[in-house]
């Protein structure tokens, strides 16, 4: 360790001169730059790079850098470090430790120069499909990629913590529950992340073989002398000064102090960089600009890590990873003496979930401490420790200010000055009689920001057990940190008891208050946590003090438990004679995945294409008055702005997914959102373009506005359609009931997240063709829309598509839109133009699931059968019909859930409010609807004092029994499906024992439990959409090829399809290649959607293969020992035609509302979930603790595959019902901090999907035995969408642990909890005294 440079110890913040040497001041530039390196060295992929310094561009980061250099598996996500997608391993020689350490970082955030003197390695660089790397390798076997846009990032996350360990450990792997912990920073929306966690583990050193869920003996073993990097020698140097230049910006890299503050001293200003994960969001996302950076990463004073007498001295630019390293040397050093090391641990439990695992390894305390943010951890962590920070200014004068001190009232205001330099933090030891507790709150456990954290350090006499030293610090409850330094002041010489925590507490919430209305809302929430993260600690205290003065019920809240290892079973069946139907391959791209070879529609590289960026309306409602594009024009590689005039006259500047012309492409006269679209700036590059775009200046009108359902209602602003289902007589069902009650319930919003972000290039060619890549799920509404606005016959227009980076029907209709704008800018520029949205932009503009608002009521029985529902549904379409109306039909269909309801009538009504407009998401509607029936049987449940599961059991729809819209329940596997999770009443009863036995030995944690059954038809509901068509080909060798107007979003279809074809015909699946989906080779195909792409284009794929086999069928009978592609060569010289056409149109599909008949459905899937949850009544946190899970899908197709789709689809489910909440600028009164019309939770940083530590520690699921669908392709039946209904096993079994809670604070009836059931409502729902 290095010995702590010698500061002076003073008080508060008074100034004192001392002098360090050789500090040189400059009245004329720096001349200390001649020292500097000026080309900036690194090596990428163990190859040697050299940027000379007439290439130089410090603005520019890894990410953007190695994208150019055709690097492509590396992935944009985010931009901002919170989706892990953009991962790449960085390593580094530490001369002052005298190691090389490996690190996983965001690419996204790396400024290039940083990486001078570094190795760079990208998923590129660990193999290739030739030669996969065992990383590679497992995550692709263990079926651990679907859409694969998120894997190079998981790839390398795991391969940066196997390496650093092994290097930088004991030479050994590491364990499995250490390799678990890999994936904090990454995220990914397909998988459920199980069989990522399972190839990670697989690397463990206690890794059982015999473990393993997928056959393992065939794959690589990892050698560390063959599978870690080798790092270049030439680099084990010490660091060099570095200096980047261009005519925008410097980048300076010193590697000592002096030289530090003589560039401070010449460039006040000046940005202080280290790990960039402040500054780059901000010139990134709020496009903020600095003419100086300087980089401390390579100084050791600002990267030392030292013991004092009473404490430890951390540098300000050492990365929070090595902090959280040497803070458990420390600690094991210390063994006996664990008193001193109290705020050590809690310093390391903070650090564990501060952001993300790549923020950690470049992010430094120092940054966290000058920011100064108010939801900082750091801050209130150091001012409750009694930290110290030490600084130096640019004359050499040191001075020492406290933490408490240090921070100003007011927002990110420090006291720092422009002349100094923050060098170092102390941190004292806990003494003997002080207990030390951290405690964060936020949407999620990791890589989140949080809502409120509150840090506190009391020390009491043990003899008198009364107060002598306190500090209770808070972060998100003001602008600022803060610290109830009064309150401190006031409890000194208090006697320390059960009867004092009130007391303080109230003192502690006088003294700290949150306004109403305050940004980032919750302030109830906020209010309680203030409240109930000091009790927390307040009885830590009190146990430490004496452990018999807490109660058993109590201790869970004190003493943390180590969350288990994840484990998890998979059970299907396997038919051997149907190979390769039902065998559990892996997905046809996987390996393509892993290695970063796959491509998407932002990877492919077009000669002379320029970029674009959208213009859009700030404004939710407004007429355009005027658009100025003149101050753009004078940028610098501005090429043109496009607008509505300029479509071609015979073109039409309207879309529509119903009706042609429900939106304009480009508005005109009047915007009817904030996204909608004005033009499109076109420039040379990507950054050009957008600045350019910030450049355009707009001039508006308000006009009045509709933001939210209520308001819609209010002011019956509705669309002009609406659907009803009416089964029976509801007024006799009334009458029948012994019971009849009412009730509204409202499910939110959701972003659908896909990992790859809406991207188009349009490409024209001679005689009026355009060519269009593009990230849709619906090519051939693309290829319409583009002949409709430019006046193109479609036959010259080609749509295709290679793979999407997830879509979950977020690309099925938006998409198109965003690729028209594309097509029409190409046109009229004759140049290949290109596009690709920034994570907030693609968040604002293109819609998500539509929020929905139930207002029911139900009649039933004593016995809890259901007799009536009478149900209105309103759901917020925005501003544009899109897919509502569709999805407003699906939600009517499935109002019965997976009940036999005997008298419902249930209306769907559309809201016309001015927002983006919503649009398809998994489930398409069918959700929102079984959500607001789910409700009705927890109120019936509730109100009859019976268990929620004994009303459904009762209710469930049987086999030839009809829905509520007229169709036949055959083979309902309904029943089958429910008994095979609740197993026998003897599991149940001894479930609700251990449930209630937990409850009652608990007193702020809650478990509850819930079991959810699933029916959901599979079916477009516009019946001609039903259809599919496919082209086949043999070749001469006796290879297939396979074109169909499916699309991989990873769902796997290409797979599937790649089995029906060689089954059919007879041949290895070797044999059989899948074509990208292109409007040119099939045409007129339907979205891929509806959980339909394997049904109707295996279909028709199987019938075009049929037709094959038929021809070829007598050369086998007369030689059946030929092999296939002897029989196509024959079959070629005889002149039998070995392609052909394939075409399928699901039979008697179709529903007339109008007459209330009709068949809605090809068939139903079904299904059953338990899961079991625990809460944090005082914080409202929750865990899931295990799932169960059981789905129809027929006769799989590819078991592993159906399997990941049901885990995938789950965990969406229970996002949508949990955490993943859309808070828009609607005029509610605790948004109103945001502009309306705005959509707050835009990008990682704001909204929260599930992360790999949410998924549930025991999840087994099951693929139900024996069942087939003979009406669909080989018996199979669809799987995308009907597993996130179960997400609702969720949500219940939470509200079933809140009223575990409430129940003993005398709160025993039915309450209403809208969804999403986030931490604020969980805890604001438990009604205690915290909670007013």
């Amino acid at each position: 360790m290095l010995k702590a440079i010698p500061f002076k110890v003073q008080k508060k913040h008074i100034l004192t001169s001392t002098r360090l040497p050789i500090i040189r001041a400059f009245s004329q530039g720096l001349k200390l730059e001649k020292e500097y390196e000026k080309n900036q060295t690194f090596y990428l992929n163990g190859k040697k790079v050299i940027i000379d310094k007439e290439s130089a561009d410090p603005t520019k980061t890894l990410l953007d850098y190695l994208r150019e250099k055709g690097l492509t598996g590396t992935k944009y996500g985010c931009g901002e470090g919170g989706c892990g997608a953009c991962t790449v391993m960085i390593s580094y020689y530490d001369s002052q430790e005298n190691q090389i350490k490996n690190r996983a970082v965001n690419s996204c955030l790396v400024p290039l120069p940083f990486v001078n003197q570094m190795s760079v390695t990208t998923v590129e660089g660990l193999g290739t499909t030739k030669n996969l790397h065992p990383v590679q390798e497992r995550i692709a076997k263990f079926h651990g990629s679907q859409c694969g846009f998120c894997t190079p990032g998981f790839v390398m996350s795991l391969q940066s913590t196997i390496q650093s360990h092994i290097t930088e450990k004991n030479g050994q792997l590491p364990t499995k529950k250490l390799l678990e912990n890999s994936f904090d920073g990454n995220l990914c929306r397909c998988t459920g992340y199980r069989p990522i966690l399972d190839a990670a583990k697989s690397f463990g050193i206690d890794f059982d073989i015999k473990d393993s869920p997928v056959p393992f003996d065939k794959m690589k073993k990892f050698d560390p002398k063959k599978h870690l990097i080798e790092f270049p020698e030439e680099l084990k140097q010490k660091p060099k000064p570095f200096v980047s230049k261009s005519e925008k910006h410097t980048w300076y890299q010193p590697t000592e102090l002096k030289d530090l503050l003589n560039i401070k001293a010449e460039y006040p200003e000046a940005k202080i960089i280290v790990g960039n994960s402040e500054v780059g969001v901000e010139t990134r996302m709020k496009n903020l600009e600095y003419k100086v950076s300087i980089s401390t990463s390579k100084i050791p004073e600002l990267r030392q890590f030292s013991e004092l007498e009473k404490g430890i001295r951390i540098g300000a630019s050492l990365p929070i990873t090595d902090i959280m390293d040497k803070l458990e040397m420390i600690i094991k050093q210390k063994k006996g003496e664990k008193f001193k090391t109290q705020g050590l641990k809690e310093m390391i439990k903070i650090f564990d979930i501060f952001a993300s695992r790549q923020i950690r390894n470049t992010a430094c305390l120092g940054g966290n401490i000058a920011t100064a943010s108010p939801l900082s951890e750091g801050n209130p962590l150091l001012i409750a420790l009694n930290a110290k920070f030490g600084l130096i200014n640019t004359k050499g004068k040191k001075r020492e200010v406290f933490a408490k001190d240090f921070f100003l009232k007011k927002y990110r205001q420090v006291d720092i000055k422009p002349n100094e330099i923050l060098v170092y933090i102390d941190v004292p030891f806990t003494k003997k009689n002080e207990i030390f507790r951290a405690f964060k709150q936020s949407r999620r456990k990791e890589e989140d920001i949080c809502i409120v954290n509150g840090m506190f350090r009391m020390e009491v006499d043990p003899n008198t057990n009364k107060i002598k030293d306190s500090c209770f610090a808070y972060g998100g409850v003001a602008p600022y940190t803060v610290h109830a330094e009064k309150t401190s002041e006031e409890i000194n010489g208090m006697v320390f008891n059960r009867n004092a925590i009130d007391k303080i507490i109230n003192k502690i919430s006088n003294e700290i208050t949150i306004r109403d209305n305050s940004p980032g809302g919750m302030v109830d929430y906020r209010r309680a946590l203030i409240k109930t993260l000091f009790y927390k600690f307040a009885l830590s205290v009190l146990y430490e003090m004496d452990p018999k003065s807490v109660s058993k019920g109590e201790l869970s809240t004190i003493i943390e438990e180590e969350k288990p290892e994840m484990n998890a079973k998979q059970k299907f069946d396997i038919m051997e004679d149907m190979f390769p139907i039902t065998e559990p391959q892996v997905h046809k791209s996987a390996e393509l995945q892993t290695t970063g070879e796959a491509q998407y529609t932002a990877d492919f590289a077009v000669p002379n294409c320029l970029h674009a960026a959208f213009v859009t309306s700030i404004k939710p409602h407004a007429k355009i008055l005027s658009i100025n594009s003149s101050q753009a024009e004078q940028i610098p590689g501005f090429v043109s702005f496009v607008s509505a005039k300029d479509i071609p006259k015979q073109g039409f500047n309207g879309i529509g997914t119903v009706f042609p012309d429900e939106e304009e492409v480009f508005a005109t006269k009047e915007v009817n959102c904030v996204g909608a679209i004005l033009g499109l700036v076109v420039a040379e590059t990507p950054e050009i373009a957008r600045k350019a775009a910030r450049k355009i200046s707009v001039e508006y009108q308000d006009l009045p506005t509709t933001l939210s359902i209520d308001e819609a209602i209010e002011k019956e602003s509705f669309y002009p359609w609406c659907h009803k289902i009416n089964r029976g007589n509801i007024e006799d069902g009334f009458l029948k009931s012994d019971f009849v009650d009412e009730g509204e319930i409202t499910s939110g919003g959701q972003d659908h997240f896909y990992l790859e972000t809406h991207a188009a290039i349009a490409i024209p060619k001679e005689e009026d063709e355009i060519e269009v890549i593009s990230s849709t799920q619906n090519p051939a509404h693309t290829q319409h829309n583009i002949s409709v606005v430019l006046g193109i016959p479609s036959h010259k227009i080609v749509s295709r598509v290679k793979r999407l980076g997830g879509g979950f029907g977020g690309k099925e209709s938006r998409a198109c839109l965003f690729a028209t704008c594309i097509a029409v800018a190409a046109k009229k520029l004759n140049r290949p133009v290109r596009f690709s949205f920034e994570r907030p932009e693609d968040m604002q503009i293109s819609g998500g699931r539509h929020p929905f608002k139930a207002k029911f009521k139900v009649g039933y029985t004593k016995d809890g059968k259901i007799q009536a529902i009478d149900t209105q549904l309103f759901a917020s379409m925005g501003h544009s019909l899109d897919l509502s109306s569709a999805i407003a039909d699906r939600a009517l269909f499935h109002s019965d859930s997976a009940y036999f309801i005997p008298n419902m009538r249930v209306v769907a009504k559309l809201c016309k409010t001015d927002l983006p407009s919503n649009t398809a998401f998994r489930g398409f509607g069918g959700p929102q609807g079984i959500f607001a029936t789910e409700t009705i049987m927890d109120l019936v449940a509730r109100k009859l004092k019976k268990h929620p599961e004994e009303i459904r059991e009762i209710n469930l729809i049987k086999d030839g029994q009809k829905t509520i819209f007229g169709q036949d329940v055959n083979d309902c596997k309904a029943i089958e499906c429910w008994k095979y999770i609740t197993k026998s009443k003897d599991f149940l009863e001894q479930k609700r024992k251990e449930i209630n036995l937990f409850n009652a030995n608990n007193k702020y944690k809650k478990r509850g439990y819930a079991i959810m059954p699933l029916k959901f038809g599979i079916s477009f509901t516009a019946s001609f959409l039903n259809q599919a068509g496919a082209l086949v080909h043999i070749y001469k060798d006796g290879s297939v090829l396979v074109s169909h107007c499916g699309i991989e979003m990873g769902q796997g279809v290409y797979t599937k399809i790649t089995q029906v074809a060689a089954k059919e015909l007879g041949v290895p699946v070797e044999k059989v290649f899948v074509n990208e989906t292109c409007t040119s080779r099939v045409p007129n195909g339907s979205a891929t959607a509806a959980s339909t792409g394997a049904d109707l284009n295996g279909f028709a794929v199987a019938k075009a293969c049929q037709t094959l086999r038929k021809r070829l069928q007598p050369y086998f009978d007369k030689n059946p020992k030929l092999k296939f592609e002897e029989i196509a060569h024959k079959a070629y010289f005889d002149q039998v035609s070995l392609s052909t056409t394939g075409f399928y149109a699901t039979p008697d599909i179709g529903y007339d509302f109008e007459k209330g008949k009709g068949r809605a459905f090809h068939y139903f899937t079904y299904g059953a979930a338990m899961t079991e949850v625990e809460i944090d009544t005082l914080t409202g946190g929750h865990e899931i603790i295990r799932t169960d899970i059981i789905t129809d899908v027929g006769r799989s197709l590819n078991s592993a595959i159906d399997i990941g789709q049901v885990e995938g689809a789950f965990i969406q489910g229970a996002g949508w019902l949990t955490m993943e909440e859309v808070v828009i600028g609607d005029k509610n009164p605790n948004n109103k901090w945001i502009k309306d019309g705005f959509i707050f939770s835009i990008g990682p940083g704001n909204y929260k999907i599930p992360s790999p530590t949410d998924i549930p520690r025991t999840f087994n699921v099951t693929l139900l035995s024996n069942s087939s669908c003979p009406s669909n392709v080989h018996s199979s039946k669809a799987v995308g969408e009907p597993p996130f209904i179960l997400g609702n096993s969720v949500f219940f079994a939470i509200k079933n642990a809140i009223y575990a809670a409430r129940s003993e604070n005398g709160f025993n009836e039915y309450f209403r909890l809208d969804a999403p059931s986030t931490c604020a409502k969980i805890k604001m729902a438990c009604a205690d005294k915290f909670t007013n």
